[in-house]
């Protein structure tokens, strides 16, 4: 048995307590230290990964030291900040962790050239209740600068660590309550012109589908049909032209549908004029295609097909257990022989593609399905040992 692969339930625990602020390698030389052990840190980070157990130290940051950073890196490069942070926790980072935890949390440095003191201070203060615009005009008007919109709001939000959410004007629950009562039969474009008279507002028509998307409400007329509607597209379906089917039923329910409209709905809704069929009922059954390199065949409609040599095997040995495929025993995908085709599991079928156990010789594959079954067996026994000596050292 290996002994690297092998941990008693104590030593988890050791590593699970201990982890927490040492370095993988520090853990293993404690680790090695309290049981006479000769780990190496690859063997331990493994146990780690296994059992889900961080023991990286630059992964361990407080709230309190990420606030430290967002604070300080507009004064200072990544090199002083280094000096700074551990002089303030009393720790002993590197300037690449410091550097690789400010960019994991997009904490990032600026120059004390393009945004002095004075101007992150000026944000600070002024960011809490004022929309990013107004707050990118007072900026610009304070400094005399010409700074975007999008680069207020960038630096608010990535470096000063601060968002501001009055940037979006909020839909109160009459707001929604109106867009559901009136979003039938209506066009995005149609609602949104709706919704401003009502409620004074300029909004634009995408967000408003964006707000009908966010509470599922349908408010396209492609698909709103009433049931009077469908019945008449039903009942004259047999006109055959889609230009006369679409010109009755504008006339019909004064509307303006176009022919494709017309015809989304009655896909959707599955109504063909005769002679036309849906795509899974355009091939009859029995019909084979071929798709990566194995054949199907069509055995229900409308669209159900399933691989021919599985077919073929369960015409002649009953349903396919879970957890088991058919292969060709000479790697054949077009020898459909009743010898050609053999059940194996899916634990069989991956050793036998990572071990190249699969030949074109059909009784070389069947020897190689044999190997494996001892491999996997071996495998099995080797597991119920090691759990058994676990047992007795834990007793």
């Amino acid at each position: 048995m290996n002994s690297g692969k092998f941990y008693t339930d104590e030593m988890i625990e050791f590593i699970r307590e201990n982890a927490p602020g040492l370095s993988q390698k520090e853990l293993t030389a404690y680790f090695n230290n309290h049981f006479s052990t000769n780990k190496t840190v690859k063997q331990i980070a493994a146990v780690c990964g296994k059992h889900k157990i961080r023991s990286y130290t630059n992964s361990f940051y407080t709230d309190e030291m990420l606030n430290f950073l967002r604070e300080n890196i507009a004064k200072s490069n990544h090199k002083e900040l280094t000096k700074e942070f551990n002089k303030r926790f009393n720790t002993n980072k590197t300037v690449q962790q410091i550097a690789s935890i400010c960019a994991r949390h997009r904490i990032r440095s600026i120059r004390k050239t393009i945004y002095p003191n004075e101007m992150l201070d000026f944000l600070r203060k002024n960011i809490v209740g004022t929309r990013y615009t107004d707050l990118t005009n007072m900026f610009n008007s304070r400094f005399n600068t010409t700074i975007k919109e999008d680069s207020i709001k960038r630096l608010c939000n990535e470096i000063l660590g601060i968002k501001n959410m009055l940037g979006r004007t909020a839909y109160s629950e009459k707001m929604i309550s109106f867009l559901k009562e009136n979003a039938d039969g209506k066009s995005h474009k149609e609602l949104t012109d709706l919704f401003n008279t009502t409620f004074e507002t300029n909004k634009t028509v995408k967000q408003i589908r964006g707000m009908c998307a966010k509470n599922k409400i349908c408010s396209n007329t492609k698909s709103f049909y009433t049931e009077e509607m469908i019945t008449f597209l039903r009942n004259n379906i047999h006109i055959k032209s889609w230009d006369k089917i679409t010109e009755y039923f504008n006339t019909e329910f004064c509307v303006n549908k176009t022919k494709k409209e017309i015809q989304y709905a009655c896909g959707n809704r599955g109504i063909f004029p005769h002679g036309f069929f849906q795509r899974g009922e355009r091939r009859s059954l029995g019909t084979e295609i071929i798709n990566d390199g194995y054949v199907y065949v069509k055995v229900k409609h409308p669209d159900v097909w399933i691989a021919k040599h599985r077919m073929l095997w369960e015409r002649n040995n009953g349903p396919l257990p879970n957890g088991y495929c058919v292969i060709f025993a000479d790697c054949n995908t077009r020898n459909f022989d009743e010898s050609n085709l053999i059940k194996v599991s899916r634990e069989e079928l991956s050793y036998l593609n990572s071990h190249n156990l699969r030949f074109n010789n059909p009784e070389y594959t069947k020897v190689g399905i044999n190997i494996v079954k001892v491999i996997i067996k071996t495998k099995e026994r080797q597991k119920e040992l090691d759990n058994e000596k676990s047992k007795k050292e834990n007793q």
